[in-house]
């Protein structure tokens, strides 16, 4: 779970980086459908 909280800092510390929905950033991530409301709560 570090590991992914650390990839979707990075992301968002990027200079490209546009604020975008929870879905998209899931997509760019390649988040398993399975796993989307997982990746919502470690958003939150």
């Amino acid at each position: 779970m570090e590991d992914k909280s650390q990839k979707i800092l990075d992301l968002m510390n990027d200079d490209d980086y546009v604020p975008m929905k929870a879905k998209e950033i899931a997509m760019i991530m390649r988040v398993p459908k399975n796993e989307y409301n997982e990746f919502l709560e470690l958003l939150r």
